[in-house]
């Protein structure tokens, strides 16, 4: 990959991951307390074009069945095979300690 650009629309990334087939660029944005009101939060996984970098569309990780507590996203990885993309997701806890975890699967 050559550097063709920016990420649109983040200042700030948790984790990215690229495939060259089928062209896609996947990226978490990183969340902080005090996140910028115009910048996704870790709850999305946002896609770009690989070539320019170009904003393709955002996919907002799902809520746990039962309680709906938001997934943050961690961990994004693109399959070998290029269709699919795994996300591992830190569910919110209510306590101090660190949240359950899971893998949501998706395709392009």
């Amino acid at each position: 990959m050559t550097y063709n650009g920016s990420l649109a629309g983040l200042s700030q990334v948790r984790h990215l991951d690229r495939a060259s087939v089928p062209g896609k660029v996947l990226a978490i944005p990183y969340a902080y307390e005090y996140v910028a009101l115009d910048e996704p939060g870790d709850t999305v996984v946002r896609q770009y074009d690989d070539a320019y970098l170009r904003f393709d569309r955002e996919l907002a990780l799902p809520l746990r069945a039962g309680d709906g507590r938001p997934a943050h996203g961690r961990f994004v990885f693109i399959a070998a095979d290029g269709a699919h993309f795994y996300v591992v997701v830190e569910i919110e806890n209510d306590g101090a300690a660190a949240g359950d975890h899971g893998v949501v699967g998706h395709t392009f």
